[in-house]
């Protein structure tokens, strides 16, 4: 493919054109059309006297390093966004259940008794009846206020509740919020 330049007739003095580059793959010098690349380009190579290839060669190794760091920086930050915690008991996920996508609300009653909203798959059985869980594979729960389940106290953040998916192979696996859970031993986690 020829070079964008040539094939729209630019004037002469483009950093490409110095160094008499006439063939790219695609995409390649499409810096090359930016003013503010081009002004510094030029200014580089005024004022260090050096060949204007050397120069060229100096600007992208730089724009790239830059690149490079701020990618770093992304996944640097991305990363400490969210810790690494799950729950490894088999009370809190029904590995007879089929998996679902669902997502629920959890909060609890003053009685002790659970008020659970939002969608499961509900299964009907030719005999009679349906079957739900809240606990199969892939269900997504978000606690609301301080609960007790199974021995565990998971106390929410009211702004930004503590949310679990029920993993058959990791676990009960922290995806986000803040609160503490305190397992049945007494040890207590806070997140994040």
């Amino acid at each position: 493919m020829w070079h964008v330049h040539l094939a729209r007739g630019s004037r002469a003095g483009r950093p490409c054109h110095l160094l008499k580059l006439t063939n790219y793959p695609k995409g390649e010098c499409e810096y090359c059309f930016a003013p503010a690349m081009e002004s510094m380009i030029r200014g580089l190579s005024n004022r260090r006297n050096h060949s204007r290839e050397t120069t060229v060669k100096e600007v992208l190794m730089k724009r790239y390093i830059a690149v490079a760091f701020s990618m770093l920086l992304c996944l640097t930050v991305l990363s400490c966004k969210t810790r690494s915690f799950s729950l490894k008991d088999d009370k809190l996920i029904d590995r007879a259940a089929r998996h679902d996508d669902g997502k629920v609300q959890i909060s609890q009653n003053p009685d002790g008794s659970y008020h659970i909203s939002g969608e499961v798959m509900v299964t009907f059985n030719p005999s009679g009846g349906y079957d739900q869980t809240i606990w199969a594979d892939g269900v997504t729960h978000t606690w609301i206020g301080k609960c007790t389940y199974q021995g565990y106290v998971f106390d929410s953040n009211s702004g930004n509740p503590l949310v679990f998916r029920v993993d058959k192979d990791n676990g009960y696996t922290y995806v986000g919020g803040k609160g503490t859970v305190t397992a049945p031993d007494g040890k207590s986690t806070t997140l994040p």
